[in-house]
């Protein structure tokens, strides 16, 4: 129920985040008819993914519909471009065909160009090992294929419809009615501000590029106040409880704490569809004596979380505090995080040596250490609780005097405890085994088991008693080795506290305990995992940012220019902190890819604006007035693939649904970082422009590179 909630979640939040983008392109363009143009880009874009995710064996699971979800926004990008720049020749008096033909081609090569640098960004997460890159495979191919897809579209499918659907000028950028007319001079208004904002500043282009690295340091210790976790926990509408009594415990005595846990939740949360108890051993003698008889686990099933006021979270929290009631019983909530390598969800702290009874009271001194952490509940550890067992100290001279073997009458023993097949019968045609074993009842007290009779060689009968003696004796309930090394594990549950900052505190205390030659610590589990996994998608950001640079080294054929819009990564940083920060999320997995897949993004809007200041010098015009007026054409277009880009993600940020919890990390950051890089691009990048080339311009180099020839043919005027 819940995996088919989520995708249904997702299913519905790709439509809003559809809705979204079209009233972004009816606010901009003014224009039904162009904003229907851009708007059936994105279901040629998609159902041709489809093809593609077919072809390459894609299935269509929660992970490659978060990716078309998240691609939603970013189709419409190169449209969009492809779309203004048809319209900006149309403008300037250029018949339909050939403004459709030539607009296309003057933005082609930065087109093909940004949406690779989104592409590149992808390749390192395919080779991340572990869970991470497990998971978000098909999420990087899932958005590369529509990405490439939706480039395909712009450059082919948008100019032919704006050669066939706009038959004259005023179709494509005249405004007809008062909200056209309110919406484009809004539009032109901001373009003008800015203009002469950016006219003011292109001066003064060190104090601006100055002030945005003083921003970037001083949001920098915003990092060290996030929390850190491997994966967000999902409200999943159910959770398990782990009821425990103490050793030895007999079942029913087990059977009425369980049945007073049901009646408390059956009052204390009325939003539970489903109770479901298990308790008892599976396997072997059940009873006092069994080593799961003193164990069980209630299952609680919620109404769906759109049906419900309080969050799963909130349920279990309020519930644990009423349970605290429950006298003789350990309950806690069973957290199995598929996610973790051993299903566990919290810290886990392995001791390696190899005497169990010093391992024992480090075990204990560190449970104390735990404990002493905020946040941290619930510490057990793999020595606190023995099996409690039945050890058969057999007389062997009174059992060879009868003529027997210990063996024969340890055979005797299980045959009469666990059973053993008599014979069996068929029944039309089905054959049934006969198991024969003790009554229940008289295999639940030591006493009972005492005078099972034994017969002897002889034919005789007499009672176990007098061939052996059986003792209580707790054993241990397992033994845990790593790499042939004995291991001590204590697991501690978080509450309150997140993952990273319970890891470090953790991680501080046991630094300071001086521990015996031959034994040591580590953290394992969830942290252990979630380490390793930072530490890689860390290196895939590093590899994300060369493979950008590389890319636009190519296209402007320099080894400088490409740094400028390089830095807009830091810029966009600067807002996945303040986004995070703002909103209490915690570093996560999904947050980290989010920040590789915003390496890609925030960088296209500096590639359109350069590519086309570039051209405006090339026509010979002055090195500020080209910037300002290219940086004030590409306005629109840069807010529109921002806007869109936003706007989609939103639903998937306000985590609206079931399973939205997972994936409402990375939109958010990519909510923040596109939204501060957009701001600040827009005066940062035409400033450092400013700076390196008239840097360039003193050294004796031209600032200018070869271009594109169909730059240079352009009309005069055309924008």
């Amino acid at each position: 129920d819940f995996i088919e909630q989520s995708i249904s979640n997702l299913l519905l939040t790709g439509i809003q985040a559809v809705f979204l983008v079209v009233i972004i392109l009816l606010a901009f363009l003014r224009s039904g008819r162009s904003a229907l143009i851009i708007a059936i880009s994105i279901p040629v874009s998609i159902i041709t993914t489809f093809f593609v995710m077919d072809f390459a064996e894609l299935s269509l699971n929660i992970i490659s519909l978060s990716g078309l979800t998240l691609a939603v926004g970013m189709v419409v990008d190169d449209a969009v471009v492809v779309l203004e720049n048809i319209f900006r020749f149309r403008e300037s008096g250029v018949d339909r065909k050939t403004a459709s033909i030539d607009g296309a081609k003057e933005v082609a090569v930065p087109v093909v160009i940004s949406t690779l640098t989104t592409l590149v960004v992808f390749l390192p997460i395919l080779f991340v090992p572990g869970i991470a890159g497990f998971l978000f495979r098909d999420l990087a191919l899932t958005i590369s294929f529509s990405l490439s897809v939706s480039s395909l579209v712009a450059l082919t499918l948008i100019p032919m419809m704006t050669s066939q659907f706009f038959k004259n000028d005023s179709d494509s950028f005249e405004a007809k009615n008062k909200l056209a007319k309110f919406l484009s001079n809004a539009l032109n208004t901001l373009e003008s501000t800015y203009q002469r904002q950016l006219a003011s500043v292109i001066n003064r282009s060190g104090l601006v590029v100055g002030a945005s690295v003083l921003f970037f340091v001083v949001t920098l210790p915003i990092f060290y106040q996030l929390g850190g976790e491997f994966f967000p926990r999902v409200d999943e509408n159910a959770f398990t409880l782990e009821i425990q009594r103490e050793p030895g415990v007999n079942l029913f005595e087990l059977e009425r704490s369980i049945r007073q846990v049901e009646n408390i939740i059956k009052e204390e949360v009325p939003e539970a569809r489903l109770v479901v108890a298990d308790y008892g051993d599976k396997e072997g003698i059940e009873g006092a004596d069994s080593p799961g008889g003193y164990r069980g686990t209630v299952r609680v099933e919620l109404i769906p979380q759109n049906e419900r006021e309080r969050t799963q979270f909130q349920i279990t929290n309020s519930l644990l505090a009423t349970l605290e009631q429950v006298p003789g019983v350990e309950i806690k909530e069973l957290i199995i995080d598929p996610l973790s390598p051993d299903g566990e969800n919290g810290l886990i702290v392995q001791i390696f040596g190899y005497d169990p009874a010093l391992k024992k009271e480090l075990s204990e001194g560190v449970k104390q250490q735990l404990l002493s952490i905020d946040g941290i509940v619930n510490v057990f550890s793999t020595s606190d609780q023995g099996r409690p067992e039945l050890r058969l100290n057999m007389d062997r001279e009174r059992i060879s005097r009868v003529g027997m073997t210990t063996n024969q009458v340890a055979s005797a023993v299980a045959n009469a405890v666990k059973g053993s097949i008599a014979t069996s019968f068929v029944d039309q045609g089905v054959e049934f085994e006969v198991l024969v074993e003790l009554d229940p009842k008289d295999k639940s007290q030591t006493l009972d088991l005492s005078n099972i009779q034994i017969q002897t060689p002889t034919g005789d009968w007499m009672p176990l008693k007098n061939l052996a003696r059986l003792e209580r004796y707790t054993g241990p309930t397992n033994v845990l080795r790593i790499n042939q090394e004995r291991v001590t594990e204590i697991t501690a549950e978080l509450s309150g506290t997140d993952l990273k900052t319970a890891t470090a505190d953790a991680r501080n205390l046991l630094d300071q305990v001086e521990w015996p030659d031959g034994y040591r610590y580590e953290l394992a589990g969830t942290a252990e995992e979630q380490a390793e996994s930072f530490n890689y998608l860390m290196i895939a950001f590093a590899i994300a940012g060369i493979l950008t640079y590389m890319v636009m080294a190519s296209q402007f054929e320099s080894l400088v220019e490409p740094f400028i819009i390089i830095f807009t990564i830091p810029l966009a940083l600067t807002g996945v902190l303040l986004m995070l920060w703002f909103t209490g999320t915690s570093v996560s997995v999904t947050s980290m890819v989010g920040l590789i897949l915003l390496t890609g993004i925030v960088v296209n809007n500096g590639i359109v604006m350069i590519d086309y200041i570039k051209i405006l010098q090339a026509r010979g015009i002055d090195r500020a007035e080209a910037i300002v007026t290219g940086a004030t054409r590409r306005l629109r277009p840069i807010l529109m693939t921002a806007f869109t880009t936003i706007l989609s993600m939103v639903p998937l940020a306000l985590e609206i649904g079931s399973g939205s919890e997972t994936w409402s990390p990375m939109a958010r950051t990519v909510i923040g970082g596109l939204t501060m890089s957009t701001i600040l691009m827009l005066f940062v990048v035409p400033c450092l422009y400013n700076i390196v080339n008239s840097g360039v311009e003193k050294l004796g180099f031209d600032a200018i590179h070869k271009l594109d020839p169909l730059a240079n043919e352009n009309i005069e005027g055309k924008g």
